[in-house]
């Protein structure tokens, strides 16, 4: 019998700790990704693994943050990393997917985009899967 290990990391970032001194004098609105989470949601029958990102986008007073376009880039077992872009809805959330092998992902936020809005990243945003 195989032993599952599923391992999700939540990153959490408080824009009240951050000073956003770049953005200073301009009049775009900052924006920042709040949240990154990988979940399992199954496996099909060749043995590749269903995996759920969320990557939750907010304002400067944490106010979800509707129709940004999210690119993120996947770290997957056995084959090349890749891009994809998700659209995030009105609770601020882009939901992107991918059904590649079985083992260790990874996901790294690397831009958002909206017209009149400024993406501030505060922190390395991503985060590590693991399945065995």
């Amino acid at each position: 019998m195989k032993t599952k290990l599923c391992l999700a990391l939540v990153v959490t970032v408080l824009l009240a700790l951050l000073a956003v001194p770049a953005l200073a004098g301009t009049s775009e609105t900052p924006m920042w990704v709040s949240r990154v989470r990988l979940a399992h949601t199954g496996r099909s029958t060749s043995g590749t693994d269903a995996i759920v990102a969320l990557v939750r986008v907010r304002d400067a007073n944490r106010r979800n943050v509707a129709g940004a376009t999210v690119t993120v880039r996947w770290t997957v077992p056995n084959a090349p990393a890749f891009t994809t872009t998700g659209i995030t809805s009105r609770t601020g959330y882009a939901r992107l997917s991918t059904w590649t092998g079985s083992g260790t992902y990874g996901l790294s936020v690397i831009n958002v985009v909206k017209p009149g809005w400024q993406y501030t990243p505060v922190v390395t945003a991503s985060a590590p899967y693991v399945t065995r």
